[in-house]
């Protein structure tokens, strides 16, 4: 299981803020509604 690392060169609002982030990809994956419908 990796961390996603967003690189320095992203504009700095479409990163995502320490609140959004999860500890895993799973998490990740798991709280995106997206994948949900998928």
């Amino acid at each position: 299981v990796g961390t996603v690392v967003e690189p320095v060169s992203e504009y700095f609002s479409s990163r995502l803020t320490r609140r959004q982030r999860k500890a895993t990809l799973t998490d990740e994956l798991l709280s995106d509604r997206g994948f949900h419908q998928y």
